[in-house]
Parts: structure tokens; sequence; C-alpha cells
């Protein structure tokens, strides 16, 4: 889906001739960019890069401070373990 949406950002954006303002923001959240199975630090950050520019983005936003930590966890939903799913394995 998300390459279905970026598909359509990038045709407009390249071939709509409007204004970057006019553009739609696009915000994509994930736990893990992850780094495409890289070992080598400068592999993964090409990799994390490679996928930031497919998507566009302008801005990396991590989770890092205690101040930050305590904000996110007003607005984010725990998961709660079903202990009887657990037992059906």
């Amino acid at each position: 889906m998300y390459n279905e949406i970026m598909s359509r950002y990038i045709n407009i954006k390249l071939w709509g001739n409007v204004y970057s303002s006019q553009l739609p923001q696009i915000v994509g959240l994930t736990s893990s960019l992850g780094v495409g199975g890289r070992t080598e630090w400068d592999q993964g950050l090409n990799h994390m890069k490679k996928l930031m520019a497919n998507i566009d983005a302008k801005f990396l936003c991590t989770v890092k401070t205690p101040l930050t930590i305590v904000e996110l966890k007003k607005f984010v939903n725990p998961p709660v373990e079903d202990q009887t799913l657990l037992s059906r394995k």
C-alpha cells in the first residue's frame, strides 16, 4: 500500500506541475527502519538513506530521551499478552 501511495505522490511531484507546498503531507511510521540485513555501519546507513529517499522523507525522528518516551507513552497503547492464545501453541 505504501508503494502505491508514494507512486502517486511522486507522479504528482514530478509531472503534476504543482508547487511543493501543494503536495500532500505524508507521514510514515515504523517501529524499526531496519538496515536490510547489512552488517557494516556504512552499508546499514546507506540502506536507511535509500529507504528514506524512496519515500521522499525530509526528516527521521527517533524517541531517545526519557522525556520524549514519557510523552510517547501518553498516546501509545502497549500490547497486552493474551494467555489463552499462548496456551494454544
